[in-house]
Parts: structure tokens; C-alpha cells; sequence
């Protein structure tokens, strides 16, 4: 197989070694993917708004072109682009020094992707701080679970931005599917 000629002269050490690697160096291609798409989006709405500063009756906007085009060059569903472009923005205005931890491979897009969407409802006034506080936290979190840094991330938004806690809870809350026998 093509996975036997490539690593069957190493030892147990060297492939962990690999493995370890791998990983930080995937951390920083999706760090460099992101950069590369949040300036995209800052590129085509800075050119859609050169046309028309009120984008308020455009019929695409540059968040949806730039969506458009990173669907294209990935290969994905319009959803999963847009979902890409948000997380792109996020890091780019919101969370610039968690995209830093990203870029360095100081931690994995798994956890980043955690810090996003348990950020989303935090003030543009705190956020800043927020950003700070986990950008100097996470890269020891590696081996945590998916609820240990879940927890970690709203602990901290619970005592820097208690409205954000809430308004989280209050949009799960909304979130439900009634199933009914028929």
C-alpha cells in the first residue's frame, strides 16, 4: 500500500512525531484558509460598496458572492460556504488572537470552531477581552472533550458578558422539534 512505502522506515517515535506534526501543520493551512477567505469577503464588499454605499437594496451582497466563491473552489453546499465566510469573519473582527493561536498550530480548528459559536452573542465591548483571555488558554487544550471546553468557554462569557450567557440560552431555548403519532 501507498501508507507502507511512505512511513514503514520509521520507528514508533518518529511516527508519532509525524502525527503530532501533522496536526499543528493542519491548524495552520486552516488558519491560512481563513485568512485567505476573510479577505476575500473584505475585498468584494469593499467593491460592492464602491458601486453602491447602501447596500441595503442589493440583490447580492458581498458576504454572498464571497460565499458563492468559496463553494466553488471547495466543493461545497452554499450552507456549509456561508457557514465557512461567518467563521472567516469571526475570526478575522472578532477573535483575531484565537486566529493567531490557529495560525501558530497552538491549538486545532475543532476548539476554534467551539470559541466561535460560544462567542457569537458576546458584545462587540467585551469580546476583545474575550479573545485575549482564550487566545492565552487554549493551546492547553488539546486533549479535552468537546463539553470540557464548551464549559470553559461559557464560564468565561458568563462572568465577562452575562447578557451573552443569556441570550444563548434563550435562543436554545427556541431551538426544538415536536414529534406527534399519527
Amino acid at each position: 500500500s501507498i501508507f507502507e512505502c511512505m512511513f514503514e522506515t520509521l520507528a514508533p517515535t518518529e511516527l508519532v512525531a509525524t502525527i503530532a506534526g501533522s496536526s499543528r501543520q493542519e491548524s495552520m493551512l486552516i488558519a491560512e484558509r481563513m485568512g485567505a477567505i476573510a479577505e476575500l469577503l473584505a475585498q468584494r464588499t469593499a467593491e460592492l460598496e464602491a458601486e453602491d454605499p447602501d447596500p441595503g437594496f442589493m440583490m447580492i451582497t458581498g458576504f454572498q458572492r464571497t460565499s458563492a466563491e468559496v463553494a466553488a473552489a471547495l466543493s461545497l453546499s452554499p450552507a456549509a460556504a456561508s457557514v465557512m465566510v461567518s467563521h472567516a469573519q469571526a475570526l478575522d473582527e472578532r477573535l483575531p488572537k484565537v486566529a493567531a493561536a490557529l495560525a501558530a498550530g497552538d491549538t486545532s480548528w475543532r476548539i476554534v470552531q467551539l470559541v466561535i459559536s460560544r462567542t457569537e452573542f458576546v458584545s462587540d465591548a467585551v469580546i476583545r477581552r474575550i479573545d485575549a483571555n482564550l487566545a492565552e488558554r487554549i493551546s492547553n487544550w488539546h486533549s479535552w472533550s468537546r463539553r470540557r471546553v464548551i464549559n470553559a468557554v461559557d464560564a468565561l462569557v458568563r462572568r465577562l458578558d452575562p447578557d451573552a450567557a443569556r441570550e444563548r440560552v434563550r435562543q436554545e431555548d427556541n431551538r426544538h422539534v415536536d414529534v406527534i403519532a399519527v
